[in-house]
């Protein structure tokens, strides 16, 4: 019975879930004439995790039926129907989260009912509550449902005058939500491709977004429908920056800088990591000026508060890691400082730890406090892949910083094992951009230590024709520490 379908359901409830849960079960619209509360309340000892070896047909049947030989058959009927009565109630908690579906049910009932009244008055409150609250994901979705809904209800009336003022608006607002499902979708497949090596013969959003002259829609929606064209140029933008090279970039950035409270957080913070996609594409292109632009992204993020889930109030771990390290490439320490200690409680739990650490570090290496940057490197809990990434590499550069060659040996020997032991975690840009770091690092640190012979300038040069990164970046300093100090000692 621990394996059983229900089980394996009523373990996923919350507390506050099953007691919703109870009077739900109580109530005879729903239990249709069975009264489930006994064995609710006999599996409510089990709960939450039901792992008891108590937790038999024949206890539960004997608990329910003192005195009586477990029946089988009974216990089938009735698990099977408090299964259905738990479906039944997640459904209508699905239901209820959905305010505008629940108004959207209704006013079909009121269309349907021929209360014409009623069912206007309503109708006009919810299109006024829609075009007034701030876009989502689902906004122009949402625009076609009601649309669609003002298309079948005029039918009623004036055929030929419904056709004219509705079906063309019914027809645009379910264009422009494609077009924002379309664009998520092409983006959704470069991220496959560039992050995780996957790649489909499958592209026909592909073809289709390469077909559509983006310009020319918004275009259309400035001249048919001036109160949205600010959401929807915000949005085509935003995806175009991060799909396409070139100053649309910064269009963008201007529109999303401007019409910010125009959305909520959720399609917010999608658009800002759409633009710090779209800011990455050009930094690996080599455009260098997108340092600072990625972390400029970061900064508004922070600043206007995108960067919290409304769902746990937290950061995303990796979302707080990137800004860290993207705050210590452009050296704005101060900003490193103020984010640690004014937004740590931002940070999810389990991760708070490491990334305040991780900030510390960088604090520690830019007053050269090295031997304190080394205590916490070689004490922080990682928990993420991409934590354990950069602390070796962190570890590299204090060991150089230190002097300390034979740790800069020992650590060169454990990162080439950690990229051979986890290839199938690594994508090719960011395992082709480790072992071109390290192969520039070992030659580095055996000419500085070991008087290796080596062309600085050469090596320089070379650093600078691959793809942009903060440790590359910290190797051409090293570089040219080694060339002022030669040109000083001349």
């Amino acid at each position: 019975m621990k394996d059983s379908k229900l089980i394996r359901l009523l373990k996923t409830l919350s507390k506050a879930e099953w007691k919703e849960f109870e009077k739900f079960a109580a109530s005879p619209y729903f239990n249709r004439g069975r009264n489930y509360i006994p064995y609710i309340k006999e599996l409510k000892k089990f709960y939450p995790r039901f792992d008891s070896v108590k937790l038999t047909r024949e206890h539960i049947y004997s608990a329910l039926y003192p005195g009586k030989k477990c029946n089988d058959s009974v216990m089938f009927t009735v698990t099977s129907g408090l299964y259905s009565l738990a479906e039944e109630f997640l459904i209508q908690k699905e239901v209820e989260s959905n305010q505008f579906n629940k108004d959207l049910h209704l006013l079909s009932q009121l269309s349907v009912r021929n209360v014409d009244g009623i069912h206007n008055r309503f109708f006009q409150s919810i299109e006024k509550r829609l075009q007034s609250q701030k876009a989502g994901k689902d906004f122009f979705a949402l625009l076609a449902e009601l649309q669609t809904h003002k298309v079948q209800h005029s039918m009623k009336g004036n055929y030929e005058k419904s056709l004219a003022e509705n079906v063309p608006a019914r027809g645009d607002y379910h264009i422009f939500n494609f077009i924002v499902v379309l664009l998520n979708e092409v983006r959704d497949q470069v991220v496959l491709k560039d992050n995780y090596n996957i790649t489909s013969g499958k592209d026909l959003s592909g073809r289709i977004y390469r077909a559509i002259d983006l310009e020319k829609l918004t275009e259309y929606t400035d001249e048919h429908y001036p109160q949205l064209a600010p959401v929807m140029k915000t949005i085509v933008k935003c995806y175009a920056a991060s799909l396409s090279t070139g100053s649309i970039y910064f269009e963008a950035k201007e529109l999303i800088m401007q019409h910010y409270n125009l959305f909520n957080n959720n399609l917010l913070r999608e658009l800002i990591l759409i633009m710090e996609g779209g800011a990455a594409m050009r930094l690996n292109s080599g455009n260098r000026e997108f340092i600072r632009e990625w972390h400029e992204l970061h900064r508004f993020s922070v600043d206007k508060r995108i960067h919290i889930y409304e769902t746990n109030k937290y950061i995303h771990p990796l979302t707080a890691h990137n800004m860290l390290n993207m705050a210590f490439w452009n050296k704005e320490y101060g900003w490193i400082e103020y984010f640690i200690n004014e937004h740590q409680t931002d940070f999810p739990g389990e991760f708070r730890d490491y990334l305040v650490n991780i900030g510390s570090v960088y604090l520690h290496i830019s007053r050269r406090e090295f031997n304190k940057a080394l205590k916490l490197l070689t004490t922080i809990d990682e928990k993420l892949f991409s934590f354990k990434k950069r602390v070796r590499s962190l570890l590299l550069i204090t060991y150089y910083e230190l002097g300390d060659y034979e740790l800069a040996l020992n650590g060169l020997d454990s990162i080439k094992h950690f990229i051979d032991n986890n290839k199938d975690k690594y994508t090719e840009l960011s395992k082709d951009s480790s072992l071109i770091f390290i192969s520039f690092y070992e030659k580095l640190l055996k000419h500085k230590f070991d008087g290796t012979e080596l062309n600085l300038r050469l090596l320089r040069e070379r650093i600078m024709r691959e793809k942009p990164s903060q440790s590359l970046d910290w190797l051409i300093e090293k570089i040219e520490a080694i060339e002022e100090t030669i040109s000083a000692n001349k």
